[in-house]
């Protein structure tokens, strides 16, 4: 009879957390893609991309989301040293991160909202709010999930499980913010060039 392969609970939770992951990004790939396809349409009606997106201001606050793979993977290194306080603060400073990265999306979504630019302002809203609003709704998940671990991380240490966990975000927060300089490259800077 042939040797079973164990597939140990870090490799469980890791794998269940690449699985999510991965099948979201299809769907944002199918997403960003739409939009790509759409906005190279022309003639384009309504409001466009480079009329209506700043590069620099969403790149400038596109940095605290791209740190979180930074401060997640710190927040892993010191759970698997059982170093609990120092991964709890890049822990929380990983959502910190996330949170300052949503505030630039809503002001954003907000300077938008002011130019009467909503997802019903043609091809170009429509896959903008689409695309973005995904990501940005993965990106509060995420750090709905991260204040959950770290409630059980207060209350239990440094276990096995809440180790699986962190490592687990990290990888949800290297997919997001990877994804993200997808998104960036294909809506603003293609955009801002096209």
């Amino acid at each position: 009879m042939p040797s079973e392969i164990s597939i140990e609970a870090t490799d469980k939770t890791t794998l269940g957390t690449l699985l999510l992951t991965l099948s979201e990004g299809v769907f944002l790939a199918m997403l960003t893609f739409a939009y790509f396809f759409f906005q190279g349409q022309k003639p384009q009606v309504g409001p466009t991309a480079a009329g209506s997106l700043e590069p620099v201001w969403t790149g400038i606050f596109s940095a605290p989301l791209w740190a979180t793979t930074y401060t997640s993977w710190r927040a892993m290194l010191n759970m698997r040293a059982r170093s609990v306080d120092t991964a709890k603060r890049w822990s929380w400073l990983t959502v910190l991160l996330a949170f300052v990265f949503l505030c630039g999306q809503g002001k954003e979504w907000s300077d938008l909202a002011d130019k009467r630019i909503t997802i019903e302002s043609g091809l170009f809203g429509t896959t903008y709010f689409m695309v973005t609003g995904f990501h940005d709704l993965h990106v509060f998940m995420g750090m709905v999930v991260s204040m959950i671990v770290l409630y059980v991380i207060a209350r239990h240490g440094a276990g096995e499980g809440q180790i699986h966990a962190v490592t687990a975000l990290w990888v949800y927060w290297t997919f997001m913010a990877s994804f993200w300089v997808v998104i960036y490259t294909v809506v603003y800077l293609w955009s801002a060039v096209s």
